[in-house]
């Protein structure tokens, strides 16, 4: 999951269209903890951000072995800079993976 993560990070530049959401992520690329967890919650597959907790995303496996988690990485990071679900720049939609314009 990590190296997922890692690859995405370096696509940061030429999918995210807002520049200084775009340096804020590939800060938190650099920066913040991916902590990889089995199984999260009952029935979740994805990645969380928790604002208690700011030095840190969760990835969340227990879903299928060929899952990218990279995307879902990029988005938690988007939400440690502030960004909101729906409001697009180039951030990967909530379902993860295609990348919202």
């Amino acid at each position: 999951m990590q190296s997922q993560a890692s690859a995405e990070c370096k696509r940061v530049d030429n999918q995210i269209t807002d520049i200084a959401l775009a340096r804020c992520i590939k800060e938190k690329c650099q920066t913040m903890k991916v902590r990889c967890v089995k199984n999260c919650f009952e029935n979740f597959n994805g990645g969380a951000f928790d604002p208690q907790r700011p030095g840190e995303i969760i990835l969340c496996g227990g879903g299928p072995k060929n899952k990218n988690y990279g995307p879902i990485a990029i988005h938690e990071f988007a939400h440690a800079c502030g960004w909101k679900n729906e409001k697009g720049k180039g951030v990967p939609n909530e379902d993860h993976n295609k990348w919202a314009f």
